[in-house]
């Protein structure tokens, strides 16, 4: 209930956004609450990023084109997250256990996530 209620105040634009990233989340946050191996997670990175990135793309070709500078930050933020992201999967920490470290990434992961979109909402 409390989803719904919260759709009432989104426009059309939003409502899509928000129902087809609600749908992404639960669908990979199901998959991520047990990291399998990193390869695992690597690809799950990779494909929320290229979902943003085709997202931030639609949301800018929806709105003509208007902010032209701010969809390339968007998109140039979405690529450095994805590789640093990946890159920090392959090297982790010394001396700090791996549960901690991977737990750590995945929430400052889903932090970064969070302010994407709300950057793409705003476009």
């Amino acid at each position: 209930m409390i989803f719904w209620e919260k759709i009432m105040f989104f426009s059309t634009k939003e409502l899509t956004f928000v129902i087809l990233f609600s749908i992404f989340v639960k669908k990979t946050f199901r998959q991520t609450i047990i990291m399998a191996n990193k390869r695992e997670l690597k690809k799950i990175i990779n494909y929320i990023c290229s979902d943003l990135f085709s997202e931030c793309i639609a949301a800018s070709l929806y709105n003509g084109n208007k902010k032209l500078d701010e969809v390339n930050a968007i998109l140039t933020s979405i690529l450095i997250v994805q590789r640093e992201y990946v890159c920090r999967i392959s090297h982790p920490e010394p001396g700090m256990p791996a549960k901690v470290y991977f737990k750590d990434l995945k929430d400052k992961f889903n932090k970064c996530i969070i302010e994407i979109t709300d950057n793409i909402a705003n476009i």
